[in-house]
């Protein structure tokens, strides 16, 4: 579990700078900073002012989502729903350092794959609200338009809540469909025929389809073939304010995260290609950062090329603080070392690995580098660490037996 696995899941933490692992939980779920941005100076000034607090004027010690510009009022919510492909990081930046009235994307950018199919393929609310008419023809209608987090309607009135949120654009009058028909097929519920639910037990998904509009067939539109067939992707929200050089930096590491993702797909192997070539390309110019040298050394492993990778992952244990790009560079030069017989210089590498994060193949390796290195005992303890994190490994059963 990572700082990113509990972003969405709760209201603050406390981390290690550089360390995705460490981190400790201060606030057990999602709170009024996440949507306000930090609540010290308001507490304080109506505390203050507690007998005039109604007298006291407009407060801007706090965010009010409704007076935001729709693009950052947005990122509000786009902090939890804004859903690809993949989530990179604007380099030496950090989901957890946003704040409301901020641009997301000045923090980090998530891809999709570029597509031009309008069916209802498995993608977040932000892709299918933007693709709405509903969203494209105002400049008025966001989330919160729809969606109040100070009243959440009950199971009993959410079609008539919802449907008085449609009459603030729409008369009852302008549906296509009779109003008896719409009573006795769905119950007057708008949100029924025009943003259609579909069952999926994926995670991190929307089960209505937030492409608000007119779905002539909706069987058919629920039913659409959501396999994947591009290989090329973009960011889901606009990083034209972004530099040229952040913008090329994230384009290759984006390709990157895809063929390391789906690199046993063969229509993303030419991603391998395209990616080695514009990171190289950052690396020569000096604009490399901890996730361009992660990607390089995975990469130069990944095509044999052995030496770049050992000299790269070098180079990242002995000058980088960032714990993923040190577990990328020890694992790779464990393993150089662990298949060259080199077992007394890989050791200490699996060893440190066990202290950055918890992976069972780490433990695995380490037992059979201790092994060849005449230390059964050690093997014994590390293959043993290796099952307890996941015990349905059969290798490092078989490892365990054979010893």
């Amino acid at each position: 579990v990572t700082v990113g696995c509990v972003f969405c899941h709760v209201g603050s933490i406390k981390h290690t700078k550089h360390d995705p692992y460490k981190f400790e939980i201060l606030e057990a779920t999602i709170g009024c900073e996440r949507c306000h941005g930090p609540g010290e100076l308001h507490a304080k000034r109506h505390r203050e002012n507690a007998t005039i607090a109604a007298d006291l004027s407009p407060d801007d010690t706090i965010v009010n989502p409704k007076a935001l510009s729709r693009e950052v009022s947005e990122a509000i919510c786009q902090q939890c729903h804004c859903q690809g492909i993949n989530e990179l990081k604007i380099a030496g930046k950090d989901s957890w350092d946003f704040r409301p009235g901020l641009r997301l994307t000045d923090f980090r950018v998530d891809y999709r794959f570029r597509t031009t199919d309008d069916a209802m393929s498995l993608v977040g609310h932000v892709e299918q609200l933007h693709r709405s008419q509903c969203y494209t023809q105002t400049e008025t209608l966001t989330c919160i338009t729809c969606h109040d987090p100070h009243d959440v309607p009950t199971a009993e009135n959410k079609v008539a809540y919802h449907r008085n949120k449609c009459f603030q654009c729409h008369s009852d009058d302008a549906c296509g469909e009779p109003h008896e028909q719409r009573l006795a097929t769905n119950g007057n519920d708008c949100a029924n025929c025009h943003m259609p639910r579909r069952d999926t037990d994926v995670a991190h998904f929307a089960l209505s389809n937030h492409q608000i509009g007119i779905h002539a067939n909706k069987k058919q539109q629920l039913e659409a073939d959501t396999e994947q067939t591009s290989t090329e992707v973009e960011p889901i929200l606009d990083i034209s304010h972004l530099s040229a050089a952040e913008r090329q930096r994230l384009s290759a590491l984006s390709k990157f995260e895809l063929y390391r993702r789906r690199g046993g797909d063969a229509k993303f192997a030419e991603l391998m290609v395209q990616a080695t070539a514009e990171l190289i390309q950052i690396k020569q110019t000096g604009n490399a950062d901890a996730d361009v040298d992660a990607a390089l050394i995975w990469l130069a492993r990944e095509q044999g090329a052995l030496p770049i990778a050992e000299d790269l992952a070098k180079e990242v244990l002995s000058t980088e603080a960032d714990t993923d790009a040190r577990i990328v560079a020890a694992h790779t030069l464990a393993r150089i070392y662990l298949d060259r017989g080199e077992n007394s210089k890989a050791i200490p590498l699996y060893q440190s690995l066990q202290q950055l994060h918890v992976d069972a193949s780490d433990s695995y390796f380490l037992g059979l580098a201790e092994q060849n290195n005449g230390n059964s005992e050690n093997a014994i303890k590390a293959l043993k660490r290796s099952l307890e994190i996941d015990p349905s490994q059969v290798s490092a059963r078989r490892a365990l037996q054979a010893i």
